[in-house]
């Protein structure tokens, strides 16, 4: 337990710097707002750190536990925080008209450079059947409720979304939620609480998360989050 608070403690401090900097540019200070964040945020960290596998998931190989329990935290959260909309959430099928052919270059474009030197490096594999089902479903549908519909639409309720960029309407959620995606990655606590950096897959997880936060942004819907989330990772399954 002690390591996932002092984990989300540390992210927590670390994007706060970006929060006063967000004060000071709109001249809001969303306390509950960000308050809520953290305890999300928590919350999180300790499902994912902490649940106990149930025996009859002892022979898997991947936390089907974890992220089930983690995509019911963010619809829990969904359906109990009602000041925001689900629209808002990104909890709709319908995307923004002309918005699915540039989010579909861009996640190809990314699936091919994020997993380019795993293949030159390794060449291609077969994985397992239990691994393809697990990267085609779990982690697009959890980290995209939680982080892109959750996270992201709490800092969009506190500071808005003032700019306009290739015709999108982004905000520091944009920034916030893209950078904890990096740090949750790269930066990390383990059992001693001792930290380990990994400077690559921060800047690598944190670019995913950029793509994926301006994919919600962009069509109004987490769907094509979901399912480019679950791409990048099928792939470098193989």
């Amino acid at each position: 337990m002690k390591t996932a608070i002092a984990q989300a403690l540390l992210h927590f401090g670390i994007l706060s710097v970006f929060f006063l900097l967000a004060c000071r540019q709109t001249k809001r200070m969303p306390v509950k707002e960000w308050g809520l964040f953290f305890l999300v945020l928590l919350m999180d960290y300790i499902i994912l750190m902490k649940t106990p596998r149930p025996s009859f998931l002892s022979g898997s190989s991947f936390s089907w536990h974890n992220k089930i329990f983690e995509a019911n935290l963010g619809l829990l959260f969904m359906l109990l925080y009602r000041k925001i909309s689900f629209r808002e959430y990104g909890l709709t099928a319908k995307m923004e008209r002309g918005s699915l052919k540039p989010i579909v270059i861009v996640f190809l474009l990314l699936t091919v450079l994020v997993n380019a030197r795993h293949y030159i490096s390794n060449g291609f594999s077969t994985p397992g059947t239990e691994s393809l089902f697990y990267f085609a479903t779990m982690p697009g549908i959890a980290e995209e409720l939680v982080f892109r519909g959750v996270l992201l639409a709490l800092v969009n309720s506190a500071f808005g979304k003032p700019w306009k960029i290739f015709g999108t309407q982004l905000g520091w959620g944009f920034i916030i939620v893209s950078v904890l995606y990096g740090l949750l990655h790269g930066l990390t606590l383990d059992g001693d609480v001792k930290v380990k950096f990994d400077l690559a897959r921060l800047f690598t997880t944190m670019l995913i998360g950029f793509a994926l936060a301006w994919a919600k942004e962009k069509s109004g819907s987490l769907l094509p989050g979901v399912i480019g989330h679950n791409l990048i990772n099928l792939a470098g399954a193989f």
